[in-house]
Formats: structure tokens, sequence, C-alpha cells
């Protein structure tokens, strides 16, 4: 079975959002304007979640998305609030994302997305003294464990069973690995693990 019992398509899903993006316009035959407004209001807890969307950009750059997994398949959604614009992908595999990236980054030059294509991270260095501070095991409320290697002037990142992959820290004060998109921040003795607009917070283990 699909998450939570429910099939789709990209046509079925399009043909839904783009209901959505009628309605914050006043034209959809089935959603309320006042509800689909409501639904985009950032929420106090997280400014990048509304109710049933994740949140990004601001003014005509403002986008609703999502993203969905199950066993062999993933998809994501991107729709522009006002401007009439969005795209949904989905692969019938679980290691997909890179796929959907470049999907993503094309329909966005092809239909001139504007404030989405990225200039491009920069990157630094980072010290011996910050790498001590970084590496060790974190562990997640469910239990388990992920491990931060120093690498030179970089980390590495051990999840489980896979191999280790590297992480590079951006002058943003981020660390990343483009290949898998995702993004790592830390905070004192905490991490939090972004991908796709979802979070994930570790707790440092003390030695």
């Amino acid at each position: 079975m699909a998450a939570a019992g429910l099939w789709s398509n990209p046509t079925e899903l399009a043909t839904i959002l783009i209901e959505v993006q009628k309605a914050l316009k006043g034209s959809s035959s089935i959603f309320k304007k006042e509800t689909i407004e409501e639904m985009l209001i950032p929420q106090k807890e997280a400014n990048h979640i509304g109710i049933g969307f994740f949140l990004e950009g601001k003014g005509d750059s403002t986008i609703f998305k999502h993203n969905g997994w199950n066993e062999g398949f993933v998809g994501v959604f991107k729709m522009y609030k006002t401007l009439g614009k969005g795209v949904v992908i989905m692969v019938n595999s679980n290691e997909g994302i890179p796929l959907i990236d470049e999907v993503m980054n094309s329909v966005a030059i092809k239909y001139k997305w504007p404030g989405y294509i990225p200039t491009g991270a920069q990157y630094k260095g980072i010290s011996s003294e910050e790498s001590r501070q970084l590496r060790g095991v974190y562990t997640a409320s469910e239990g388990y464990d992920i491990k931060i290697e120093s690498a030179g002037n970089s980390l590495l990142f051990f999840y489980q069973n896979q191999e280790p992959i590297p992480l590079l820290k951006t002058t943003e004060g981020k660390f990343k690995n483009e290949t898998f998109n995702f993004t790592i921040t830390f905070d004192k003795d905490k991490i939090e693990l972004n991908q796709l607009g979802r979070s994930k917070a570790y707790q440092k283990k003390r030695n």
C-alpha cells in the first residue's frame, strides 16, 4: 500500500495543487480562499511550516511544497503561491532525490522561476580545534546514533552501515553535501539535519 493508503500520480496531484493556487485568487471551485490562506501562514514554532505544507522564499518567490517517500518511491512538489508556476515529480526509486533535483532545476530554468536557482554554495575549511569540538556521536530521540569524525579541513558523516559522507562547511556556517542534498547545523551539543524541508535534531553523547 502507498503511504497512508493513498495512491496518486503527478497529473492528479498537480490538478489539486492548481486548485490551491486558484483558491488564493478566489477562483477555485473546490477550496475557499480563506482556508488556503490560513494553511499557508508560517507557524510560530517554525516559519518554514504552514498547515499541511512546507514554505520557502518571500514575496513573489514564495513556494509551498511537500515531499513524500514510500518503499521504492520518492516524490516532491513545489508550487508558487502567486505566480501560477510549479511542478510535481515522482520517481520509482529510493535513490531518486538527485534525479528529482536535476529535473526541478531544469524546470526552474526553462520556465524562469524567480529566486529559485541558487548561485552555488561557497565553502571554507575548518580549524583543527573546531573539528575537535564537533566530532562525536549524536543520538536521535528514537535512540539511533550518527557519528561525526574529522577529515582534515572537513568532516565525515557516518550513518549506520553506510559509507561515510563528506561534509564541507559553507560560508553561512552550515555543513553540506550537495550530492545527497542535505545540510547539518551544529549548535553547541546539538545538531539539526535538514533535507527537503524535514528537520531532525540529535543530541551529542557525553564521554
